[in-house]
């Protein structure tokens, strides 16, 4: 802009002036902390979600104003809680072990951003069920089992499955008995 003054002498001065705007500073941070653990910024400690914003009067390295806008998300504790059971005999494999035994396992794992979860497994153990038979027959006679007829002393498994999804064992103990064949003579005297 140029502007024209009148001077003590009389003559006329032009001045002109060069007038730079320089920007205001911005700055946006994305900020992820975990449940319980602040932010600490410009001496204040931030613990909650939210967007916060500075400003420093002459903060910019032109002199300048800044703002600073903070956006932080602060993540809540994961958790999470698993019912599983498996058959007696059978493991469940749970953040790196081979669980055999009823009960609850915990687990601290670490979850997004960094921050803690804990995963919880109840665990139940189902029983087999195990039945025996002992079953006697003669030699010549059948005893059905399995979808067979056996004739032969011997101990046979079954496995089927239960209610639960586990397996049902039925053992048999079958003996098979000999036949003796025995001929008697029977003599007859006759007494006179």
């Amino acid at each position: 802009f140029p502007v024209t003054i009148s001077g003590q002498s009389g003559c006329d001065s032009t001045i002109t002036l060069v007038l730079n705007v320089l920007p205001e500073v911005a700055e946006n941070q994305l900020v992820f902390t975990c449940n319980g653990e602040p932010y600490i910024f410009a001496g204040d400690t931030l613990v909650q979600s939210g967007e916060y914003q500075y400003s420093f009067p002459n903060g910019a390295a032109n002199g300048c104003d800044s703002l600073f806008t903070i956006y932080l998300t602060v993540s809540p504790p994961a958790s999470s809680t698993i019912s599983t059971s498996v058959c007696a005999g059978e493991s469940y494999s749970f953040n790196g072990e081979s669980l055999t035994t009823p009960g609850t396992y915990t687990a601290i794992l670490t979850g997004q951003y960094g921050c803690d979860s804990v995963a919880t497994l109840v665990l139940s153990v189902l029983p087999v069920s195990k039945t025996e038979i002992t079953a006697i027959l003669c030699a010549g006679e059948g005893y059905p089992f399995a979808g067979q007829l056996l004739t032969q002393s011997g101990i046979y498994d079954l496995t089927l499955q239960s209610e639960n999804g586990c397996d049902s064992v039925v053992t048999l103990n079958l003996t098979v008995l000999p036949v003796y064949n025995t001929q008697f003579e029977t003599r007859y005297r006759d007494w006179e």
